[in-house]
C-alpha cells in the first residue's frame, strides 16, 4: 500500500517549489541495506520530476533526517503518464533531466549525450547519434542501456532507443590521409630508383625467392593499409637487398638475418604474411587463438567448430553437464547478505526468482535474473549473443537452483550492488530446508493476519491455510483488521484441500484392497491349521461367505477397512 510522500516523512521541511512537486507523489516501498548506510525510496508520480529536483530532495533528507550519520538516500522513480506522452514528446520534455542524470554518474557520457543529435526515425524509434571516437565506443552500450531503462522501466513508455556512432569530418580527413600515404608507398615502390621497380635480370633469382619477395611486399602493403607506423619505414625490413638478402644467384650469409628481421617487423606492424611465405604453410590459420576449439576471440566469446568448419558460440566451457554458462564453479559460496559494496569477485548460490532480457545492438542481449539464498537477494547481469539468449533463459528459469561466480559492482543507474562480469553459472541441488511441526499434539494458531490487514500482514490467506494443513494443525484463525476479505480465499482453499485429501485416502484404500485381493480361500480345517502355524495369507470359507460371496479371484475389502473420508 502506497502513502503520500510527506505522510511518510512528516518531519521533512523543504522549500515550497520543491514541496509542490512531491506533494502528490506516493511512496510505494522503502528498502535499506544490511549496514543501514543506504536508503532506497521507491516513488510513484503522475507527473515528471526533473532529476535536479530529485537530487535536491535526496540531499535534504540526508541532512535533515540522518544528520551526523553516513546514510545515502536514493530515489527510484516510477511515472504513470497519460497517453499523450509519446516517445518523441517524452524525449523533448525529459531530455534535460536525462542529461543531468547521466552526468551524475559519468560526466564524460553526459557531455557526449548533450552534444549528440537526436533523430526521430518513426513513432516509437529514436536514434541518438554521437561522434565516433575511442571514448564514445566504450560508453556506447552503457548509454543505450540507460536510455532504454529510463523510457521503459521508469516512464512506462514503449520505445526503442539506439545509439549510433557517426564519423566526424576530422576522422574522415584522417582516413583520406591514410589513403594518400598508401598511394605514396606504391609510387615509391614503382620508382626507377627502387630495386622492386626495376626489371630483374634473367636468372638473377629463383621462382621461390620471387614468391618470397612478393609475399613480403604484400605484407608491407597490408600493414600500410592498417595505418601501422612500422609500415612507413624502409622496405629493408621486409627483405630488400639493404637488409642483407641476396637476389642474385645463391643466398648470401645475411639472408637468414634479413628474414628474421622481416618476420619481427611484420609482428610489430600487425601484418600477416600471405600463404606461401617463408615459415608459413599455405592455408594455415593466421589469427592466433580465434580458430582453435575452445579458444577466445577479441570479444571474449568462446568458440568451437561445427562439422562444416564454421565458428559457433557455446554457452558452456566445461564438460560438466551441470554448467549452464562459462566455467565450472568450484569455490565455496558466501551469503548474499555478506556482500557489501564493490568487494570484487564473489561466489553465491540460491534459487532464481525471476529473469528478464533486453536485446541491444550488435546482435547482443542483456540477460538479468534475481537470485535469493533466503537471507538476502541480488541481481545478476550478463551479455550474451542474441541467438543464444532463449537457450540461456530456458536453463535459468524461475525456481532453478544455481551457483554463480562473478564480480560485485555498483550499478550506476539503479544505485545498488549487482553481480556482473559473470565467469560461471552451474546448476546445484536445492539446499532449502522446509520447516515441519513435529509436536505430538498440534496447536491451533488463533491470531493470523493476511494481506487484507493494512500494514500488518504480507501473506496470502490461502498460503497460511495450506501451511497449517501441511503441519497437521486441525484449524487456523484469520484475524484481519476490520474486514473479512480473506474469507472467500479460505473457503476455496479448504474445499480444494478436502478434495485432495479424500482422493488420496481413496487411492491408498484401493492399493490396500489390491494387495489383499488374491487371498486363497481354504476349508475351515486348513484355515485353523495355517492360523496355528502363524500363516495369515489364507481366508476360510466362512469368512469368504461373510464378505458377500465374492469370487475367488478378488475379495471385496470389508467396509470396516475402507478409508475414512473427511468432511
Amino acid at each position: 500500500m502506497s502513502k503520500p510522500f510527506f505522510e511518510v516523512f512528516p518531519k521533512l521541511k523543504v522549500r515550497k517549489d520543491l514541496q509542490d512537486y512531491f506533494t502528490d507523489t506516493q511512496v510505494e516501498r522503502l528498502a535499506a541495506n544490511r549496514e543501514r548506510t543506504r536508503l532506497k525510496v521507491c516513488l510513484r508520480s503522475e507527473h515528471l520530476i526533473h532529476k535536479d529536483r530529485v537530487f535536491r530532495m535526496q540531499r535534504e533528507m540526508e541532512e535533515q533526517l540522518f544528520e551526523g550519520r553516513p546514510v545515502q538516500v536514493f530515489f527510484e522513480e516510477h511515472y504513470t503518464l497519460s497517453a499523450m506522452y509519446t516517445p518523441r514528446r517524452l524525449m523533448e520534455e525529459y531530455s534535460d533531466s536525462i542529461c543531468s542524470e547521466i552526468t551524475s554518474f559519468s560526466p564524460v557520457m553526459g557531455v557526449f549525450f548533450r552534444d549528440a543529435e537526436i533523430v526521430y526515425i518513426d513513432e516509437d524509434r529514436i536514434d541518438i547519434r554521437m561522434k565516433d571516437s575511442c571514448i564514445s565506443r566504450s560508453l556506447h552500450d552503457r548509454l543505450e542501456e540507460a536510455l532504454n531503462r529510463i523510457f521503459r522501466d521508469r516512464c512506462g513508455v514503449k520505445a526503442t532507443l539506439t545509439v549510433t556512432l557517426e564519423e566526424s569530418a576530422a576522422a574522415g580527413e584522417a582516413t583520406a590521409g591514410r589513403g594518400r600515404n598508401i598511394q605514396s608507398i606504391h609510387d615509391f615502390q614503382d620508382s626507377p630508383g627502387n630495386s622492386w621497380g626495376q626489371p630483374a635480370a634473367p636468372g638473377s633469382f629463383s621462382a621461390e625467392e620471387g614468391s618470397m619477395q612478393e609475399s613480403r611486399r604484400s605484407a608491407w602493403d597490408q600493414a600500410a593499409a592498417n595505418g601501422s607506423p612500422a609500415a612507413c619505414g624502409s622496405p629493408a625490413a621486409y627483405g630488400s637487398p639493404a637488409a642483407g638478402s641476396s637476389f642474385a644467384g645463391k643466398p648470401s650469409a645475411g639472408e637468414g638475418s634479413g628474414q628474421a628481421a622481416g618476420q619481427s617487423s611484420m609482428k610489430r606492424a600487425g601484418a600477416q604474411p600471405a600463404a606461401g611465405s617463408a615459415g608459413q604453410n599455405p592455408g594455415q590459420n593466421q589469427n592466433r587463438g580465434s580458430g582453435r576449439p575452445g579458444s577466445r576471440n577479441g570479444n571474449g566469446r568462446w568458440n568451437s567448430r561445427n562439422r562444416k568448419g564454421e565458428r559457433e558460440y557455446t554457452l558452456s566451457r566445461s564438460d560438466n553437464p551441470d554448467v549452464i554458462y562459462g566455467r565450472e564453479v568450484t569455490a565455496e559460496a558466501m551469503s548474499i547478505a555478506d556482500i557489501v559494496d564493490e568487494i570484487g569477485e564473489v561466489t553465491i548460490r540460491g534459487r532464481i526468482l525471476s529473469n528478464d532480457r533486453r536485446d541491444i545492438r550488435n546482435d547482443k542481449t542483456i540477460v538479468k535474473f534475481s537470485l535469493t539464498d533466503f537471507h538476502d537477494s541480488i541481481y545478476c547481469k550478463l551479455f550474451v549473443p542474441t541467438p543464444k539468449a532463449d537457450e540461456l533463459l530456458g536453463m535459468i528459469g524461475k525456481g532453478t537452483w544455481v551457483k554463480v561466480r562473478g564480480a560485485a559492482i555498483m550499478d550506476t543507474f539503479d544505485k545498488e550492488v549487482v553481480i556482473s562480469s559473470i565467469q560461471g553459472i552451474m546448476k546445484i541441488p536445492s539446499f532449502e530446508k522446509k520447516r515441519t511441526d513435529d509436536a505430538p499434539v498440534k496447536r491451533v494458531e488463533l491470531h493470523c493476519h493476511t494481506k487484507m490487514s493494512d500494514m500488518d500482514g504480507v501473506s496470502e490467506c490461502k498460503d497460511l491455510v495450506k501451511r497449517a494443513f501441511q503441519w497437521g494443525m486441525p484449524a487456523i484463525a484469520i484475524t484481519d483488521h476490520g474486514n473479512i476479505q480473506g474469507f472467500p480465499d479460505a473457503g476455496h482453499v479448504r474445499e480444494d484441500l478436502l478434495k485432495g485429501e479424500n482422493k488420496k485416502r481413496s487411492e491408498d484404500a484401493a492399493k490396500k484392497s489390491e494387495k489383499n485381493s488374491l487371498i486363497p480361500v481354504v476349508s475351515q480345517q486348513e484355515y485353523e491349521e495355517k492360523k496355528a502355524a502363524g500363516d495369515g495369507s489364507v481366508m476360510s470359507e466362512e469368512q469368504w461367505k461373510t464378505y458377500g460371496g465374492a469370487t475367488r479371484e478378488k475379495i471385496v475389502t470389508p467396509i470396516a477397512e475402507a478409508a475414512e473420508m473427511v468432511s
